[in-house]
């Protein structure tokens, strides 16, 4: 059985909560939005997984045309402690089209059991 509560309010200065618990796992989410800038941060923790837990941050900013995002994660995983990030630029060259290029980097452990999904 889960349980779960969210609570927020739309548009300029918007604060959202979001969490959620189960027996084996919980999260968190919280974030600042404004007109242009956003800021925010995550954690999760899954105790089926001998401590595997998530802490990140986020935010994002946009100028003109230009829009950034960002994400750094910090992952855990038994002993294991690895980073996670992304990196996204996007350019509104015209109204519904986006120039986007992405980098993401994956501090992975190639001898753990835990794997990101696609990642080889």
């Amino acid at each position: 059985m889960t349980t779960g509560r969210f609570a927020g309010d739309s548009g300029d200065g918007m604060r959202l909560l979001g969490t959620r618990f189960t027996n084996t796992q919980m999260s968190f989410v919280g974030s600042v939005a404004l007109t242009k800038w956003r800021l925010g941060g995550s954690y999760s923790r899954n105790t089926t997984r001998g401590g595997h837990s998530v802490f990140g941050v986020f935010g994002g900013a946009t100028k003109g045309k230009f829009t950034a995002l960002s994400e750094l994660d910090y992952i855990t995983d038994g002993n294991k402690k690895r980073f996670a990030s992304m990196l996204e630029v996007s350019y509104l060259s015209r109204k519904g089209f986006n120039i986007k290029t992405v980098y993401e980097f994956w501090d992975g452990d190639r001898g753990s059991d835990f794997q990101v999904p696609g990642s080889q």
